[in-house]
């Protein structure tokens, strides 16, 4: 572990997001150059060709960002960006000739992984205008060097038929306990199952949600940039405010039952002696609702988000040496959770 060991966490996003119900925002502009295969088509000399073509611009214009190559990660460093994008899928094709440039700022790129280009963006729901904003001026600078794939009847070209068209993918990560509890997320799907996606995450193997939910655009093509982000954005709202609902019922209706979740949470993350990923993303979901009511003291939203990524393997391996077995990490994880919880306060 060299390349990643970077003291990037906390001075990244997920170490200064206070966000409550709304955890982050990404944006994903996705581009391929005109006159090149896609990159699961393409040779180690073509692919190396687009890496230095793609990130050399990028490079000059941002002297900060550091281009971490795919040849030189160990799969605990692709682990880490993995979760520290939380993306769907694990970067498998993150090889010779691929790479992603990063900062401890909000943006970057990832080459050479499904598509040419995937200019990122990764803040709060308040901030989508301002990075797609961003991102724009990202892409226009870079189709100066470099044109991009475009059809008159499709828009811009990608590996995925479904993504082509503007090429845009808006997701924002909502934390829902209540709704989880309730299982009643699908329903708010019901008049835009065409166009949007509700995603669980972490789902156990007997299919128990975590109360982390993923929204997101299903398709780009039709649809303007502007019009994706206000869909996005307005699901993600109606979702929120459920979820709100669904919580002060909660209250009205079991206030004990609520305490009780509340009261098992804190008493897991601060008295395990070993604990799994899952079990700590569901406990800080009731910490929070435990927070909004004055039931806890001595800790706050940002410290639980940070958490939630600090928890998960690839970024607890980080500070380990080597590749700690599963029992190891059971316990490294309490460890952890013990250190930073330490003198909070059960008030119920």
């Amino acid at each position: 572990m060299t390349k990643l060991n970077l003291d990037l966490p906390g001075k990244t996003f997920w170490g200064q997001n206070d966000g409550h119900i709304d955890l982050a925002a990404f944006i994903i502009l996705k581009r391929n150059i005109d006159r090149f295969l896609f990159p699961g088509k393409l040779d180690k000399d073509k692919r190396t060709q687009i890496l230095s073509l793609l990130s050399k611009p990028l490079i000059d214009q941002k002297k900060d960002l550091l281009l971490l190559k795919g040849e030189e990660c160990s799969p605990l460093d692709k682990e880490w960006l993995q979760e520290h994008f939380f993306l769907a899928n694990p970067l498998q094709d993150f090889q010779k000739g691929s790479g992603i440039l990063i900062n401890s700022g909000p943006y970057s790129a990832i080459l050479n992984v499904q598509e040419h280009l995937q200019l990122r963006f990764l803040g709060s729901k308040s901030e989508l205008e301002e990075g797609w904003t961003a991102l724009s001026k990202q892409d226009d600078f870079l189709q100066e060097g470099a044109p991009f794939a475009f059809s008159p009847h499709f828009g811009f070209l990608t590996s995925f038929p479904k993504d082509a068209g503007t090429g845009l993918e808006v997701e924002i990560l909502l934390q829902t306990p209540a709704l989880s509890l309730f299982r009643e997320e699908e329903h708010l799907l019901f008049n835009e199952e065409d166009r949007i996606e509700s995603l669980p995450l972490f789902s156990s193997s007997s299919g128990v949600e975590r109360g982390l939910l993923l929204i997101r655009n299903k398709t780009s093509i039709g649809m303007s940039e502007d019009q994706i982000l206000s869909l996005v954005k307005g699901f993600a709202e109606k979702v929120i405010s459920k979820e709100v609902f669904l919580r002060k019922r909660l209250l009205e209706t079991d206030e004990s039952g609520t305490k009780d979740k509340v009261a098992r949470a804190f008493g897991l993350l601060v008295h395990s002696y070993q604990m799994e990923t899952l079990e700590a993303i569901e406990a800080f979901g009731w910490m929070k609702v435990g927070l909004e009511n004055g039931w806890i003291r001595g800790v706050d939203r940002r410290k639980l988000n940070h958490l939630l990524v600090s928890v998960r393997r690839g970024h607890l391996n980080q500070t380990l040496e080597g590749d700690a077995s599963r029992e190891e990490l059971l316990h490294k994880r309490a460890e952890l959770l013990h250190s930073e919880l330490k003198g909070i306060e059960l008030l119920i």
